[in-house]
């Protein structure tokens, strides 16, 4: 690139040194641009897209020497692999099982019979309700018409079922299961419906999916047969899916409104979330992506752990895995996946969940969170 006298410049630091280039490509006639050296040292000039409100920017130099504002995709304050913990609950004996951002707070699950309220701005917990007896709280599902969902049960001395609350403060339950052997696992909104997987252990077992339009009145559309149990159910596209244990066998099933299920793939056993076009699966220790829920590509090995957990903040995926425990993150819709987080512990991130724009995360005794992204 030849610079002539009153060209504009910018300074660049490549591999033999200081480099003066024109600030406009002329093979980027027309386009924000940005130049940067690739692996073997060579300028090339790299298109930024359009700038919106809350795009990261530089301000370089026109052709007229005007200062104009290009957008700097994926630069964030603190990058996805800062992260630390918030609280270690093993030596108070706490257990979390469940998590859930829901208005201004983040909401704990816990063994010991309370659902927690969390305020960073704070850092202070607080016990938003408390069922005497209960062992598990093993959902919490914040939903679009304003609630924050509660199922919960086994070892109740009360009966199981789901609980809600609009504010964290007071609480309303919505559903009995009318028996302290059956439980509410598994709570999801899917095609402007909610659904719960209900647990019976009063016989041989078997799981049903209930379904309510306003969350008050329960359904059931799904009896399964003895000995099969229906857990994680998560909505995508025109689906609802959960991972299904047969024989003790883990399969995905899915169904369009809960009462007739069909297995659309041997591939992957457990789906954990989706973005955008795509959804998220679990083969093994292997994470893999689908547009339609039947066919699933690999786009990562999680080895030795195993995939369990997803969340998304803006452009950045992020994935939980155990054991050991591991998070790892995308920048381009999951095609590749980069370590975020090593704890180096041996147990397994439970949930991920996006609260005042931080990642957290919960394993069965910590909770962390990252940096603040963007």
């Amino acid at each position: 690139m030849t610079i002539a006298p009153g060209d504009k410049i910018v300074m660049i630091l490549t591999k033999t040194g200081l480099v003066a280039v024109k600030a406009v490509s002329p093979n980027l006639a027309g386009n924000k641009c940005l130049l940067i050296p690739d692996s073997s040292g060579k300028l090339v000039g790299i298109k930024l897209g359009a700038i919106s409100v809350g795009d990261k920017i530089l301000m370089i130099p026109d052709s007229s020497g005007k200062l104009i504002a290009v957008k700097c995709g994926g630069i964030m304050p603190n990058p996805p692999d800062t992260w630390g913990i918030v609280e270690d609950f093993g030596p108070h004996g706490g257990l979390i099982m469940s998590m859930e951002q829901h208005g201004a707070f983040l909401y704990l699950g816990m063994y010991d019979d309370r659902v927690y309220s969390y305020d960073s701005s704070t850092g202070i917990f607080t016990p938003s309700i408390s069922i005497p007896g209960i062992i598990y709280p093993w959902t919490l599902k914040s939903s679009s018409d304003g609630f924050l969902y509660y199922g919960w049960g086994y070892g109740a001395i009360i009966n199981n079922g789901i609980s809600r609350t609009l504010n964290g403060s007071s609480w309303a339950q919505v559903y009995d299961s009318g028996d302290p052997m059956i439980f509410v696992y598994s709570i999801e909104e899917h095609g402007g419906k909610l659904y719960g997987a209900l647990h019976d252990y009063t016989g041989a077992g078997h799981t049903e999916i209930l379904e309510s339009s306003d969350g008050v009145t329960w359904n059931t559309v799904y009896t399964s047969a003895d000995n099969v149990w229906l857990y994680n159910l998560k909505s995508f596209g025109t689906n609802l899916y959960a991972t299904v244990y047969v024989g003790g066998v883990a399969k995905l099933w899915r169904s369009t409104a809960g009462v007739i299920w069909t297995e659309p793939s041997a591939t992957v056993n457990t789906l954990i979330g989706s973005s955008g076009s795509y959804a998220f699966a679990v083969g093994t220790t292997k994470l893999y992506r689908s547009t339609d829920g039947a066919t699933w590509v690999q786009v990562q090995d999680c080895a030795p752990g195993t995939p369990r957990c997803f969340c998304e903040i803006d452009d950045l995926l992020f994935v939980g895995s155990g054991v050991p425990e591991q998070v790892w993150y995308s920048e381009d819709d999951g095609a590749t996946w980069a370590l975020s987080y090593n704890p180096g512990g041996s147990s397994y991130f439970i949930d991920l969940a996006v609260y005042n724009k931080r990642v957290y995360g919960i394993t069965e005794t910590v909770l962390y969170r990252s940096a603040e992204l963007k």
